[in-house]
């Protein structure tokens, strides 16, 4: 009798440990990968249907198709591990590996901006480019318009702009041929500045006036088609020899709208989850008709699997939802006013909003979106470290927006008004923000800004 309750207290341990596992797969998975799972389910399992098609008409059929198959999946079904989603797992490296191994430009791009940027604010203006990028690798919008989409200066926008320009290939995000011809020069171990003014003019090539571009360049006019033949090794189109993924749309996981009243509306978008249903009706129907004991085992594991896939669909979206929402209350002024306005938030903070925990928060923001009025954002990029300040807790002030506010106080210096560390400090006060000379100077070296004696002998030299 002991044996007995042992084994039975492991199997119900180990069904435990098999649906807990399915239940995380499936909501670590992005909508696609969701998607991907959903339809091989439906091909697998004959009592799963899709919710959106009406199956009367061809019933007989399946009824006959499916009893073949679950006489015939009998035979070959292994049992299931605690580490496996039926039979195989749905990890995202499996699901990347998978898929096609053409990099596009996008994924290319999208490595890139991962490594490069270390902040949230930062990483969404960053994508906001990248979506708003042309086949041929210009980015197809004005600094203004992105400034307005954004709520948020356009000096902030140029700054981001100016590192992404510094990404593989050469002369990606430039807004006009000069400027990509112009990067691609820069990049060069020795920059001839021959070439660059030759660049700018570039117009004097096509009208053939080669008098007046000698002289802006300050070479010989037997120089010049020397000169042209460098211009045309350049690459126009750095996006060439990438694919370019005409078809990559985010899907949002959820929608953010604002009513009439200005009142705030999110909801889970339907299209992008599967709608899956159990048929026990036809379970029931199978039950009552096969005869091999085998057969019946098999079937009830199926509609227990079918019913545990579509509970853990219907859990992750429900999951998704109430994180958003805790989300988007918390970070209501960057929705309302603009990126500058993104505040400090980590995923203690949501866990404690919720009641989930910190892993279940990681994995349900990793790879979800959301849709808002201003673009779409990977829910995972709402999330920054916390500076401490001499405000209350609750009006922390993001690492990201002090190193923004510095940007603001070296780029508003007058001639001859060099600050200096010491000085940006005290300049940081009038904004209630308390920190020492060596943390004014970490920010200031993470985002590329030189000491303010260098400045000052720049500002010299200009």
């Amino acid at each position: 009798m002991t044996k007995q309750i042992a084994s039975f207290e492991q199997s119900q341990t180990l069904t435990l440990t098999s649906s807990m596992h399915q239940s995380l797969s499936i909501l670590q998975m992005s909508n696609m990968e969701l998607a991907e799972f959903a339809a091989e389910e439906l091909d697998k399992n004959p009592f799963i249907e899709d919710d959106n098609i009406t199956v009367e008409s061809s019933e007989p059929k399946k009824e006959q198709n499916d009893k073949e198959k679950i006489c015939q999946t009998e035979l070959r079904q292994t049992d299931l591990g605690p580490t496996t989603v039926r039979g195989k797992d749905y990890s995202s490296q499996d699901y990347l590996a998978n898929i096609a191994t053409e990099k596009s430009l996008k994924e290319h791009i999208t490595e890139q901006i991962n490594l490069s940027f270390n902040d949230s604010k930062d990483k969404i203006i960053a994508y906001y480019l990248l979506d708003s990028m042309l086949s041929t690798g210009y980015l197809g919008i004005t600094l203004n318009e992105a400034a307005i989409m954004l709520r948020c200066d356009e000096k902030i926008i140029v700054r981001v702009l100016k590192t992404l320009q510094n990404f593989d290939p050469v002369g990606i995000f430039a807004r006009n041929l000069r400027e990509c011809l112009t990067i691609q020069l820069q990049n060069q171990e020795d920059t001839d500045y021959a070439l660059l003014t030759m660049v700018q003019n570039i117009d004097l090539i096509a009208t053939g006036n080669f008098k007046k571009l000698a002289k802006l360049c300050g070479i010989d006019i037997a120089n010049i088609g020397e000169m042209i033949k460098k211009i045309k090794s350049l690459n126009p189109k750095p996006a060439n020899g990438f694919f370019f993924e005409q078809t990559s749309y985010k899907i949002p996981d959820v929608i953010l709208t604002f009513t009439n009243d200005e009142h705030v509306k999110l909801e889970t978008n339907t299209e992008s989850m599967p709608r899956l249903r159990v048929n026990l009706e036809y379970y029931l129907k199978i039950k009552n008709t096969v005869e091999k004991k085998e057969e019946r085992h098999f079937a009830k594991t199926e509609v227990e699997s079918a019913n545990a896939i579509v509970k853990s669909i219907r859990q992750r979206s429900q999951t998704i939802l109430k994180i958003s929402k805790a989300i988007t209350e918390q970070q209501m002024d960057f929705f309302t006013r603009g990126v500058m306005y993104l505040k400090p938030m980590t995923l203690n903070e949501i866990a404690a909003i919720t009641g989930f925990n910190e892993s279940t928060i990681s994995r349900s923001t990793a790879n979800k979106y959301i849709s808002t009025p201003t673009g779409i954002f990977e829910l995972k990029y709402f999330f920054s470290s916390s500076l401490g300040t001499t405000r209350s807790a609750s009006d922390n002030v993001s690492s990201t927006k002090v190193k923004e506010i510095i940007k603001q106080i070296i780029a508003s210096e007058e001639d001859g008004e060099i600050l200096s560390d010491d000085e940006i400090s005290e300049q940081l006060s009038k904004f209630n923000i308390s920190i020492a000379r060596r943390t004014v100077a970490k920010y200031r070296e993470a985002i590329g800004l030189p000491s303010s004696s260098i400045r000052k002998r720049n500002k010299q030299m200009a």
